[in-house]
């Protein structure tokens, strides 16, 4: 039975006293790799240009500290790429005198490649009241551009403002 070993500095310095050597695991072409891990390994280095957008992506709003939170699929494998977007405040769907709204909602839309690093994307808020039911809906339209490995959100509900999202998941 073979026993599995965890590699750490002192680790290491004991194996290679013993007459172990640290090979690497996949070849130097990635031929060794799983279907899934190359293609991962594609997209995060310079694949196609839609895929490099998939995934999920979070920012701090830069206008009420919220957390905005996007997931960018692409599940119909059709090359428009859906996006549903969660943010823990709504300033459109901020209650007023009267209103039924919460400053909860939803953001739902699709995006299309206007460049290899642009993604204009056109979607809906949805707000909700107290009672979950949505209240309000209201169209929004944004741009997403790569820029190295984040994504820069632009458009309506930002006025001159530009959230910077990290992508914290394939």
């Amino acid at each position: 039975m073979a026993r599995q070993v965890k590699l750490t500095g002192i680790g290491l310095g004991i194996s290679l006293l013993i007459g172990f050597t640290a090979e690497p695991v996949v070849s130097r072409d990635n031929s060794q790799l799983p279907m899934g891990a190359k293609q991962q390994l594609a997209d995060a280095h310079g694949g196609s240009s839609e895929k490099s957008f998939l995934g999920l992506w979070q920012t701090v709003d830069p206008l009420d500290g919220g957390i905005i939170t996007a997931s960018i699929t692409d599940n119909d494998r059709d090359g428009k790429l859906e996006l549903r977007l969660s943010d823990t405040f709504i300033r459109v769907c901020q209650a007023e005198a009267g209103s039924p709204k919460t400053g909860r909602g939803i953001y739902e839309g699709s995006g299309t490649l206007a460049s290899s690093n642009l993604l204009n994307v056109t979607a809906t808020v949805k707000c909700f009241d107290s009672n979950n039911v949505v209240v309000d809906s209201l169209p929004v339209d944004w741009k997403f551009k790569l820029v190295g490995d984040t994504v820069e959100f632009t458009g309506t509900g930002l006025g001159d403002n530009t959230a910077i999202f990290h992508k914290v998941s394939y």
